[in-house]
């Protein structure tokens, strides 16, 4: 029986207020370059453009049964719009954010959709990671031989001012979606950023040719992790250690991306 601490490759999900995505590494890939990842590439049907992420749309039929998600979703009820079919449908986006306020685990939240129909919110966030759960698997399939579930150790980002109801709720709807929870991290989104940097060659010091080169930050070193999305901007103040690292302070509040302005024009303003 494989051991819990034995995964070979890590599945991290993305899930945003606008867009969500996934990558993947596997052991050995990580332990030869800890930047190196997987991901899938989407294509809008719309626009026909490919990008690195989804939008965080799903969409229900009157059954309340998952039909698309993403830029399928998008598109499908687009010509459900434009046949006037679209009454019966449930058509959500942008939801992540009804989980800011969240105060009580308890609470059975329920959230809207596009015309103002009710579901619950578990079942919203349940199916859209199962989605990206098994588009993630599918992935995987077509790169790495006799993976199996219990081989793989789950990541999901949350933003850093979510509260512990909040991420609590995330991990009951990975739950329901078929992820272990005894395999499942619940990572705040800076934090991922920051430790994926440390890995990042940006100094530029002189080694023992006295040359400049591009190496990764020396123990000490301070740098700012800005994560504006969608919904919320958080802002992470970090010192590198030996091998680890050290939050030093941490900023955040629901803004999203017409604010972002903000928050990059008072970087100056933060104290290193």
């Amino acid at each position: 029986m494989t051991s819990k601490r034995d995964y070979l490759l890590v599945a991290a999900i993305d899930f945003g207020t606008t867009f969500s995505g996934y990558a993947f590494s596997s052991k050995h890939d990580f332990v030869k370059d800890p930047t190196k990842a997987s991901l899938r590439r989407w294509i809008d049907p719309i626009s026909s453009m490919m990008h690195c992420k989804t939008s965080t749309c799903i969409l229900f039929t009157e059954d309340q049964e998952v039909d698309k998600f993403g830029f399928e979703a998008e598109a499908k009820y687009l010509n459900l719009i434009s046949d006037n079919n679209h009454n019966n449908w449930y058509f959500f986006k942008k939801f992540k954010m009804s989980l800011y306020e969240m105060q009580s685990e308890d609470q059975q939240l329920l959230i809207k959709d596009d015309n103002g129909k009710a579901m619950s919110a578990l079942v919203v966030f349940s199916e859209s990671l199962r989605y990206l759960k098994q588009s993630l698997l599918d992935e995987v399939k077509n790169q790495f031989i006799n993976i199996e579930l219990n081989e793989i150790k789950w990541v999901i980002t949350v933003p850093a001012i979510w509260s512990d109801p909040a991420k609590a709720f995330m991990r009951r709807a990975a739950m329901k979606a078929g992820i272990d929870s005894e395999m499942l991290t619940i990572a705040l989104e800076p934090e991922a950023a920051a430790l994926y940097i440390k890995h990042i060659p940006v100094e530029k010091r002189v080694d023992e040719s006295k040359e400049g080169v591009l190496q990764v930050f020396c123990p000490g070193t301070k740098y700012i992790i800005v994560d504006a999305g969608g919904g919320t901007i958080d802002s992470w103040k970090t010192v590198t250690l030996e091998n680890s690292l050290k939050q030093l302070e941490e900023t955040g509040e629901v803004r999203g991306s017409t604010k972002n302005i903000w928050i990059l024009s008072n970087l100056s303003m933060v104290k290193m």
